[in-house]
C-alpha cells in the first residue's frame, strides 16, 4: 500500500452529494459524494499528511505528503472533516459503504449537471448548518 495511511475514529455527521466550485476543485469533478465527520477524526497511522490549501478555497486538502493523494478535507467554518464516500468504499467493507449512500444535495444551486433522482436538493444548505433551507427542483429552479 502507500507510504501514509488514515483512520477515522467517529461516526458520520451526515452524507451528501456536494455541488459547491470548492468540492469541484479539490475533487476535480462535477459532483462529489462525502461524508462527514467531526474534526480531528481523522487519525494519521503511517507516515504524514501535507495542508493544501487556495486563499479563495473554504476548505483544504489533506494528501499524503509523498505522493500527494487526497486523504480528506477539512473545513473551519463548519468545523468538519469530510472524505469521498468513493474512499471509504475502497477502503473498508461492503458493510461500512453501505452506510455511506447520500441522503441530499448540498449547493445545488451551483450544480453543473442535473440529477434526477428522490433526494432533497438544496439551493446551498438546510437551516440547520446555516443555510437558506431553499429546496430545488432537478432543472435548479426553487421549489414552490
Amino acid at each position: 500500500m502507500g507510504s501514509t495511511s488514515a483512520s477515522v475514529d467517529s461516526k458520520f455527521l451526515a452524507k451528501w452529494y456536494c455541488h459547491c466550485n470548492s468540492c469541484k476543485e479539490l475533487f476535480q469533478a462535477a459532483v462529489s459524494a462525502c461524508a462527514a465527520f467531526p474534526v480531528d477524526s481523522f487519525k494519521v497511522d503511517k507516515g504524514e499528511l501535507k495542508a493544501l490549501k487556495r486563499d479563495d478555497m473554504k476548505h483544504y486538502m489533506m494528501v499524503c505528503s509523498s505522493c500527494f493523494i487526497p486523504l480528506f478535507a477539512r473545513n473551519d467554518k463548519f468545523n468538519l472533516e469530510k472524505v469521498g464516500i468513493p474512499e471509504i468504499r475502497r477502503c473498508n467493507s461492503k458493510e461500512v459503504a453501505a452506510k455511506c449512500q447520500p441522503t441530499m444535495h448540498l449547493f445545488y444551486g451551483e450544480r453543473d449537471l442535473d440529477i434526477a433522482d428522490d433526494l432533497p436538493k438544496f439551493k446551498d444548505l438546510p437551516a440547520g448548518f446555516g443555510g437558506s433551507d431553499i429546496l430545488c427542483e432537478v432543472d435548479g429552479t426553487p421549489k414552490k
